[in-house]
């Protein structure tokens, strides 16, 4: 009986070491290979474990996002993992649902697999991911309303969580293309690197390459460098095209020269090394000028050496345009050498006026002033940029010579006033000036013919001393000899003491003038009947400089102090109540 026994263990025992063995030969015969090293994944979402691996195969249970798994053998089947779950349960996973340590730290669940793990039925959608989904639906069906534009900031809000289904979207080519380029936007403003790949791969599309650009550029990571360049690079040198590709800053090359801008000082060795091998000439926007401007975009010290060697040709504006925004005084005696070269295109000579007033250094202020006078091809531009350059360094040293050049009137080819914008320039270094300063410069009798400029200056004393300014302006009105200057100061003093006195009793101003408006129109009525038919022809004259006479001295001094009490009052509480005031003190009609 105990031989029998023996002997039945034995079997029991070869039969379990038999199974065993089968079990792995048929692991072997499907192609899994069995590795025992143990590791520890982390659930990335809610997701099932499953008897078997295969979709439709039995749940085990469910586990919710960040649970600790370990896997007990890795399995070379695509897609899936055994694991043992902290409660002793046993099954496969789908590897699109796990995440090492490190990734869990760092919050990546493995999004740059971009797998819809919803589609293939490994998980039930949270709320938030529904959420996610109506979000970007929203954008697509109602962008323009204010669903739409609340939905575009809940995704950005969202954050990482949002990513793997923008990545979707973006790449589903049944969308239109104008709703993925903001999907490439949102990405972009989430800023994620996890999203890189994606906008890389729609640089290919025409359509939304501009959009994946920008978002690269927002992302800000050096990984994408080599493909915004290779964008670039695709743009042909196109001489003819020159002027008319000027305001290309809309197409992907453009774009991609923003974005490395925004990468900065990574970008600049390659974008260097690339400006070296390109042999064409700046001009018609090819992709050496793409280049330039990506330097420019950097505003990295260390592109201004190369920049400055490109200033050596003829269509050098680009470059010099990239000098400017980076802004520093090295490049100062370069520019004005443009500047002041004949040989030169008009719209790099203006280019170099206006980067000099971005750079704002005061040796340039001589060679500016000299620009004002320029002549020949394209001057008007080179004299407006110039004006407008000394405005932004704002030195008291130009303003006798912008002065008598704010009086000026020439028009350019491009429809602005030159006079206008050297008024606009005199206008910011005036209002940058202390009142004694301005005082001083004033006793230049050669000024007192620039009626623009004392309005200027007239303007930006009473700013700068509020009630106070009358005294200045009494002072003033002695110590000068024109008499259109006289006038302008009296016209002055009288507009502050009006706005002084309505801001101190704004209703019994406003009734104030009401009356005496309704004195004034009623003898202007009275005037105008007696000249229309109870005036003999031998009198007409004498009634009319009486008429004229009584309208400049009485009728316009009353109607505007009229006019501008009904405006403070109507700015103050409204129109309705303006109308009401009016009803309560018997001028309605004076609306009219």
């Amino acid at each position: 009986m105990k031989k029998y026994l023996n002997f039945l263990k034995a079997v029991i025992i070869c039969l379990f070491l038999a199974s065993v063995c089968g079990n792995v030969l048929s692991a072997n015969k499907k192609g899994y290979q069995v590795n025992q090293a143990e590791k520890i994944f982390y659930a990335s979402r809610t997701a099932f474990v499953r008897v078997e691996p295969d979709k439709d195969a039995n749940i085990v249970v469910a586990v919710k996002q960040g649970e600790r798994l370990e896997e007990i053998g890795h399995y070379d089947l695509p897609g899936w993992i055994k694991v043992k779950l902290s409660n002793g349960e046993i099954g496969w996973i789908p590897k699109s649902v796990v995440a090492t340590t490190i990734e869990k730290e760092r919050g990546k669940w493995e999004i740059e697999k971009e797998k819809d793990i919803h589609k293939q039925g490994y998980a039930e959608k949270s709320p938030e991911e529904k959420k996610i989904e109506v979000y970007i639906r929203q954008i697509k069906e109602d962008l323009y309303s204010s669903e739409g534009g609340k939905a575009y900031n809940r995704l950005v809000k969202i954050g990482r969580p949002a990513i793997i289904y923008l990545v979707r979207a973006l790449k589903d080519e049944e969308i239109d293309h104008f709703y993925r380029s903001y999907y490439a936007e949102i990405l972009g403003k989430i800023g994620d690197p996890s999203a890189i790949p994606a906008l890389i791969e729609a640089l290919k599309n025409e359509e939304i390459c501009r959009s994946a650009a920008n978002a690269l550029g927002d992302i800000g990571d050096e990984t994408a460098i080599p493909d915004l360049i290779k964008v670039i690079l695709s743009v042909p040198y196109k001489p003819d095209s020159y002027f008319s590709s000027y305001t290309s800053y809309g197409s992907c090359a453009g774009a991609a020269a923003n974005a490395l801008g925004k990468i900065g000082r990574p970008a600049v060795p390659p974008l260097v090394k690339i400006l070296q091998r390109i042999s064409n000439p700046l001009g018609g926007w090819s992709s050496k000028d793409y280049i330039v401007k990506a330097l420019g975009a950097t505003r990295d010290k260390s592109a201004i050496p190369p920049l400055i060697e490109l200033l050596q040709e003829k269509h050098c504006g680009v470059a010099v345009e990239a000098l400017g925004i980076i802004g520093d005084k090295s490049a100062v005696p370069a520019l004005i050498k443009v500047l002041k070269s004949e040989d030169k295109e008009g719209w790099a000579r203006a280019e170099a006026a206006t980067s000099l007033g971005k750079i704002a250094d005061k040796s340039s202020i001589p060679v500016l002033i000299e620009a004002l006078g320029f002549g020949g091809q394209d001057s008007i531009e080179i004299r407006k940029a110039s004006a407008v350059a000394l405005g932004e360094i704002g030195d008291k040293s130009a303003i006798p010579v912008l002065a008598k050049k704010a009086e000026e009137g020439t028009w350019s080819t491009w429809g602005h006033s030159e006079g206008a914008d050297t008024r606009r320039a005199l206008s910011k270094i005036v209002y940058k000036q202390n009142s004694s300063t301005l005082l001083s410069i004033l006793k230049n009798k050669n000024l007192e013919n620039c009626y623009r400029f004392w309005e200027l200056v007239l303007s930006s004393l009473y700013e700068k001393n509020g009630p106070a300014v009358i005294s200045i302006y009494k002072r003033l009105k002695n110590e000068v000899n024109n008499r259109h200057l006289k006038e302008t100061i009296t016209e002055k003093i009288e507009k502050v003491n009006l706005e002084l006195g309505v801001k101190r009793d704004l209703s019994g101003s406003l009734i104030k003038y009401a009356v005496e408006y309704r004195k004034c129109l009623k003898q202007f009525r009275f005037l105008e009947y007696q000249l229309k038919y109870k005036t003999t022809s031998d009198k007409f004259e004498i009634r009319t400089k009486e008429l004229q006479s009584f309208v400049k001295t009485k009728f316009e001094p009353v109607s505007k102090k009229f006019s501008y009490a009904m405006g403070v009052y109507s700015e103050k509480y409204g129109a309705m109540k303006l109308r009401d005031f009016a009803i309560t003190h018997g001028f309605l009609d004076l609306l009219k």
